[in-house]
């Protein structure tokens, strides 16, 4: 609480970012009280004093239209907010941005003539050696704020994003980016960024589509009619092949034999 002659109050609210002036009546502003001369002028100057005097106290988002109104027409016994902090603003947390799908959707391909070819759904997020999976994205600054009586509120800083990798995964020199050691398949697990060189699947079917892979494939039981690999390594397929296409350029081992459909 502040006085300003013995006519004005000052009061600042307890978080420190409202200032509030009450006029006394029990002594009128005689200060604005003109004996001789020009009232108004007299009243004007008497005024800008006044308030130089209370910027030495709310030194921060003082309103001064406001004040002189009050003084100008003397608002006795009023608590009257006439100054406001500024709130600080806080950082942004950093993030990692993603350069392959982190939720591969099975969409089926549609062809150049319109119709959907439902073999075709790019379910696997294929990588070349060398090329960019993550980048570390840092926090924004933040901007500080001011209490009425000038004090510096501080802002709350962003966190720096934590870039998790595992196999096949090289962080750059810059600290800030993550690239492909290996071709294969890129995925998330348990957090961390890993490339595969080995795609397993259980069968070929309608729910996995066609597989291109740039690594070995791996099915676990069989590869039904009318489906296709594509490996640029080996194929094992544990059960059997029905009447599907295989190109790779390693082995290939079926299991249990391959059932041709006339093809």
């Amino acid at each position: 609480m502040y006085k300003i002659s013995s006519n004005i109050l000052l009061e600042v609210s307890r978080d420190g970012m409202n200032g509030y002036i009450t006029l006394l009546d029990d002594q009128k502003l005689d200060i604005l009280e003109s004996k001789e001369g020009n009232n108004n002028i007299y009243k004007q100057n008497s005024i800008s004093q006044i308030i130089e005097e209370i910027k030495e106290v709310f030194k921060v988002g003082l309103k001064e239209d406001k004040l002189k109104d009050i003084l100008l027409n003397e608002y006795y016994n009023e608590k009257i907010a006439v100054a406001k902090g500024i709130s600080p603003i806080d950082g942004k947390d950093g993030y990692i941005k993603y350069y392959f799908d982190l939720e591969k959707k099975l969409i089926p391909k549609i062809l150049e003539d319109g119709t959907v070819d439902y073999r075709e759904l790019d379910i696997i997020n294929n990588v070349n050696k060398g090329d960019l999976l993550a980048e570390a994205i840092p926090p924004k600054e933040g901007k500080e704020g001011y209490r009425v009586t000038g004090e510096i509120i501080p802002y709350k800083k962003g966190k720096n994003p934590l870039l998790r990798y595992g196999k096949n995964v090289r962080l750059l020199d810059n600290k800030t980016s993550l690239v492909a050691e290996k071709d294969g398949l890129v995925e998330l697990k348990d957090r961390r960024i890993i490339v595969s060189e080995v795609f397993e699947v259980s069968n070929v079917d309608n729910k996995v589509g066609n597989i291109c892979f740039k690594g070995t494939v791996i099915v676990r039981e069989n590869v039904l009619n009318g489906f296709q690999i594509k490996a640029d390594g080996d194929v094992e397929i544990k059960g059997v092949v029905e009447g599907a296409y295989i190109e790779n350029t390693g082995d290939v081992i079926v299991k249990k034999g391959i059932q041709g459909y006339n093809r």
